[in-house]
């Protein structure tokens, strides 16, 4: 089959950067993967806003709270490095559609089984929801193989971005469910430490709105052509006179050019897990901080807006910063920020210092995921790079099971959102350390 190229490409040696300066093939797919990546965000809102009410509400216990966003994140412990196999060996458009067919599902179970007022089904369903946003996620991979080394910060940030419309619709998005809800005849439910006022239905019906969303999105990914695996493999067919390097000059037992007991390796699944962990644990309990400061679930659906935009909005100009400056760099200003947000998300008692606190995780978060993602790919080669951000998502994944899990215990123990924000804290700290012995290769 003939590789399709990009006849109106012109050769890498213009200064200015931007979606002008890309060829038309690979700007079509980034827009489409933006595009569904934009639909993503806003089932993961739904997700992180009703998480904690769905599990108080099903059980009344604030030391499971946490279990409805760790469930959903953690789930790709099970699936990300087997995802990122895959998409090495069958392409990328395959996996994500695989892997958006099984948020699908995911959700379906959940909004059925809160109807049924069933625990055991609304945990099966959010598995299988975090299955497929573990593969989902991967979609940085695809959109990594479309560019070349020197701009490939700039390429995931384009991706990332794409996720600030998803947090703009989000809060229209639940006021428009609630209407819905109301209209069917349920209410907006309302749960803090076992002070149980709730409609599981509303949250019920929520998630079954996303699944129009799914659907898009599927079909949206569908349309990616040629595969960007494809593109990866033959990138000076792109962008003419970008050389990119074919042959390592060294490999492992594996025949691989990426050593995955490397420091850098090594040190970068450490780092974007820890920022992924005090994300994830943060996202999961703002609603309960918000909600202990009496704001209401449509304020608390905004604060979340907000941390959203933190996490995507600015992605584009830490990319092209990431490029310019190294990804060592763009990993310790990640782990920084992601420490400070965790420190003054669960101390601040007003509604806008607790939102500039999610804000300060999100952003952190941003800098590390992009300063990870474009290290790895610079590392590996077209075809091993699916396996080797895969087992990075697998620590992702494990961070993000963890962390708010351990925050349920320590909240549910304590009943003081002080000793959540030292925990994040103190998490930043071993990040920062091994960043700053990072070493990049050049």
């Amino acid at each position: 089959m003939a590789i399709e190229t990009a006849p109106s490409a012109e050769p890498e040696t213009r200064s200015e950067n931007g979606l002008g300066s890309i060829p038309g093939t690979v700007k079509r797919n980034t827009v489409l993967l933006s595009a569904s990546q934009t639909l993503y965000t806003v089932v993961a809102q739904i997700n992180v806003l009703l998480g904690a009410f769905m599990i108080l509400g099903l059980t009344g216990d604030v030391r499971l709270a946490g279990l409805g966003t760790a469930i959903a994140w953690g789930g790709r412990l099970l699936i990300v490095y087997h995802s990122g196999k895959l998409m090495d060996r069958l392409g990328r458009v395959k996996v994500l559609q695989l892997g958006t067919g099984l948020s699908l599902g995911g959700a379906i179970i959940v909004a059925t089984s809160l109807f049924a007022n069933s625990l055991l089904g609304t945990v099966s369903g959010l598995v299988i929801y975090g299955l497929g946003v573990g593969a989902t996620n991967q979609n940085r991979v695809a959109v990594a193989d479309m560019f070349p080394a020197k701009r490939r910060g700039e390429g995931i940030g384009y991706l990332l971005t794409g996720s600030v419309v998803g947090a703009l619709a989000a809060t229209p998005y639940v006021a428009a469910g609630t209407l819905l809800a109301a209209y069917l005849g349920y209410e907006t439910s309302a749960v803090y430490f076992g002070q149980r006022t709730f409609a599981l239905q509303y949250d019920a019906v929520l998630w079954l709105t996303t699944t129009v969303l799914l659907v898009t999105a599927m079909v949206l990914t569908a349309a990616v052509r040629p595969d960007p695996k494809k593109i990866a493999q033959n990138l000076p067919e792109y962008y003419p006179g970008e050389k990119e390097k074919q042959d390592p000059p060294s490999k492992d037992s594996h025949g691989n050019s990426v050593r995955i007991s490397s420091y850098p390796v090594l040190a970068t699944f450490a780092v974007s897990g820890l920022t992924q962990g005090n994300m994830t644990m943060n996202m999961a309990f703002v609603p309960e901080v918000l909600h202990f400061h009496g704001a209401a679930i449509a304020t608390i659906s905004t604060a979340i807006t907000l941390h959203i935009i933190g996490m995507y909005a600015l992605s584009t100009p830490l990319g092209r910063w990431a490029d310019k400056v190294g990804r060592q760099r763009a990993l310790m200003l990640g782990a920084a920020i992601s420490g400070v947000g965790a420190l003054v998300t669960p101390l601040a008692t007003d509604f806008w210092t607790i939102t500039l606190g999610i804000f300060l995780v999100g952003l952190g978060w941003s800098a590390a995921t992009v300063g990870s993602t474009a290290l790895l790919s610079d590392l590996a080669r077209a075809g091993e790079r699916g396996r080797v951000i895969g087992l990075n998502d697998f620590f992702l994944g494990a961070a993000a099971l963890i962390f708010p899990a351990a925050g349920g215990l320590i909240l549910g123990s304590s009943r003081d959102f002080s000793a959540l924000a030292l925990f994040g804290f103190l998490a930043s700290i071993p990040a920062l350390v091994l960043t700053f012995f990072l070493k990049e290769k050049t």
